[in-house]
């Protein structure tokens, strides 16, 4: 927030929705954001679609991944029973839905969840990040200068802000379709499908530049790649296909659960266990 001169609040700068803004007296924020004006009410603050004022949409979808998750079912199921508007209210003392957290999370449950999003994680890393950003850091040399002039620089930020976030935050939060449909299998459509026919393209165009230097970015680009797609995570695309892959083709394509869906055997091509335990971490019966 800004103060003009004579004092006035800059009205470009105000009013604002108030999360995380710096105000004149050097304070953060504004209770307002959360417990709107007029009523300042607890139990409008305490319902999942105040949150979702700021905590939707493609690349942060909290409140639709809360809504699909069990612990928005529960507080649907039981809002009438929770006493929103209870001064104190602490889980399993002012209101039991489980009928208490530890019902679900006792030391078991949290190690295999952890487990099993751990797994997921370490899938996204080494399968699609690391390999991503080296690509994109090699591209650069072949690229415009300004960034997000480019087809890749956006191919590439959504891979990881928009369907890369979408698949952390589902798994966290045990939504299964944000963390599949929304997820992990944009990510595996978008890298095939976008990212490397871009690389592809930039490599062709690099090496017929007649430019030394784009020559030479382009070989190395080159070079990278095929190291990346010749690897045991991505070696199906180029058909140079892994034991276990043929092993679950030899099933009639499908995964141990039945699905036929590419991405999720796309994804199993890394280690044989890759959908499995992206389903079982969001939520799915383990398979």
């Amino acid at each position: 927030m800004k103060v003009l001169e004579e004092g006035e609040l800059d009205p470009a700068t105000w009013s604002n929705s108030g999360i995380g803004r710096l105000n004149p007296d050097g304070s953060n924020g504004a209770c307002s954001a959360c417990h709107a004006r007029h009523e300042f009410s607890v139990v409008q603050a305490r319902q999942p679609e105040t949150c979702g004022k700021c905590h939707p949409g493609p690349d942060h979808p909290q409140k639709e991944i809360y809504e699909e998750s069990k612990h928005g079912i529960q507080f649907t199921i039981h809002r009438a029973e929770m006493d929103l508007s209870s001064p104190k209210w602490i889980p399993g003392e002012d209101f039991f839905t489980g009928p208490t957290c530890s019902a679900c999370h006792n030391e078991e449950w949290v190690d295999n969840f952890y487990a099993q999003y751990d797994g997921l994680i370490e899938i996204y890393n080494e399968k699609f990040a690391k390999p991503g950003k080296a690509l994109h850091a090699l591209a650069k040399p072949l690229l415009k200068p300004a960034k997000f002039s480019n087809k890749l620089d956006w191919i590439w930020f959504e891979l990881w802000h928009h369907e890369g976030r979408r698949a952390r935050k589902g798994a966290s939060m045990m939504g299964p379709d944000y963390t599949h449909w929304y997820g992990t299998y944009e990510i595996a459509q978008h890298f095939y499908t976008r990212m490397v026919p871009e690389l592809e393209h930039l490599i062709e165009q690099g090496k017929v530049s007649g430019d030394a230097k784009n020559i030479k970015a382009a070989k190395a680009l080159q070079a990278k790649l095929d190291e990346v797609l010749n690897s045991d995570n991505h070696r199906w695309y180029l058909d140079k296909k892994s034991d276990t892959t043929r092993i679950h083709e030899g099933a009639g394509g499908c995964d141990r659960g039945g699905s036929r869906d590419p991405a999720a055997r796309a994804l199993r091509a890394a280690g044989g266990g890759a959908g499995r335990r992206i389903r079982s971490v969001a939520g799915h019966r383990a398979q």
